[in-house]
């Protein structure tokens, strides 16, 4: 090596060192000259890489080859390994229906069927946070870290809520932030994935039945972590033809996620929601939008529909789910139906936990590319 020859630092956000060595060797095998090195930080918190070279365009090539190599052997090899454990996200870039209020008092029903529940609320408006009580901007809540900081625990987030078997990582405006940082950040979608998988392999670690992430209603990189992270996806549609549109959007970013990232997210079911059986345009409505979900995905359609009353706007209101609020309510009875098939579909049958068709779920016909 030249007397000239000079270090350059790069830190990976990961401890894992031994993984790291190989990187090194490897990085070092293909660039003539190059000496690559890497230790674990005085923290412990991160492993640094030492390239040595004389040639600061060597050393630069160098780190984007480790980029490259964090970002394909070890962020990605991050595999979902849950063991029982569900992760179902509600996902739908278009605003508006129902998906916060669907999350919640499905995780509050689960709760009440002895579940353990997790619900992790990635949305900055922290509606989901809101409705059981927690203000967003608790001192102690720091959901940006979560994301944005490697060393962040998972349980540091957790905070524990009074409605039964159900537990919360509450949201905040800061979760802004988090998605800003992550734009830059090595395997920057699978953030949420590695957390949870961490947190899972940890001793004494609360052994929860689900996790229920309610993501904001736009393809950020935080909805991106959601879908990353889940093993179950739930879209819930107005009971509206043209909402159809929205899950078009989704649907093409679930199929982007598949020839990129290779997620492990299986389709559990499309829920209707806002639906009012009282009038005879809405009951046509629904069997047209069934029919049609059915034509485009496959049988995924939840055969219960959300009703749309006035009690949800008031549990809202009271901070408190409706099946909590006003239990005897059209909206909480249909939530309490759509627990049941939801616990059916996971823990049920066999064909029901089955993955899915791929092209059924993320390749939109034509006919619905023409609703954009």
């Amino acid at each position: 090596m030249s007397e000239q020859s000079v270090a350059s630092f790069y830190h990976a956000e990961t401890t894992d060192v031994a993984r790291c060595g190989e990187i090194a060797n490897a990085v070092q095998s293909i660039i003539s000259g190059l000496s690559v090195d890497c230790f674990l930080s005085e923290n412990g918190r991160q492993v640094i890489f030492r390239c040595v070279h004389s040639s600061s365009l060597t050393r630069s090539s160098a780190t984007v080859l480790i980029r490259q190599f964090l970002r394909t052997h070890l962020d990605a090899a991050a595999d979902v390994d849950y063991g029982s454990l569900s992760v179902i996200v509600f996902a739908n870039e278009k605003g508006g229906v129902a998906k916060t209020s669907s999350c919640l008092n499905v995780a509050t029903c689960l709760g009440m069927l002895g579940r353990r529940v997790l619900l992790i609320d990635l949305d900055a408006q922290a509606n989901a946070t809101l409705g059981l009580g927690w203000h967003a901007a608790h001192p102690s809540s720091q959901p940006e870290k979560l994301l944005s900081e490697p060393m962040f625990p998972l349980q540091s987030a957790i905070v524990r809520t009074d409605t039964p078997n159900l537990d919360l990582i509450p949201a905040g405006p800061t979760l802004h932030d988090a998605n800003s940082s992550l734009v830059s950040s090595v395997g920057r979608e699978l953030k949420l994935r590695t957390k949870l998988v961490r947190y899972l392999d940890m001793p004494g670690a609360e052994a929860y039945d689900y996790v229920m992430i309610d993501s904001p209603p736009a393809a950020d990189l935080l909805t991106l972590n959601a879908l990353m992270a889940a093993t179950h996806l739930i879209v819930p549609v107005q009971a509206s033809y043209y909402s159809l549109s929205g899950m078009s959007r989704l649907s093409a970013t679930v199929d982007s996620l598949y020839d990129a990232l290779d997620p492990k997210i299986q389709l559990l079911g499309i829920l209707v929601t806002m639906y009012n059986g009282n009038l005879p345009a809405q009951r046509a409505v629904l069997e047209l939008l069934r029919e049609r979900i059915r034509r485009e995905f496959g049988p995924f359609v939840f055969s219960t529909a959300i009703d749309h009353c006035d009690s949800v706007n008031e549990s809202e209101a009271a901070q408190r789910p409706v099946v909590i609020t006003h239990p005897d309510s059209a909206a909480a009875r249909a939530y309490r139906k759509l627990a049941d098939e939801v616990l059916d579909r996971v823990e049920g049958s066999a064909s029901a936990a089955l993955p899915a068709d791929r092209a059924a779920i993320v390749s939109p016909s034509p006919a619905q590319q023409d609703l954009h």
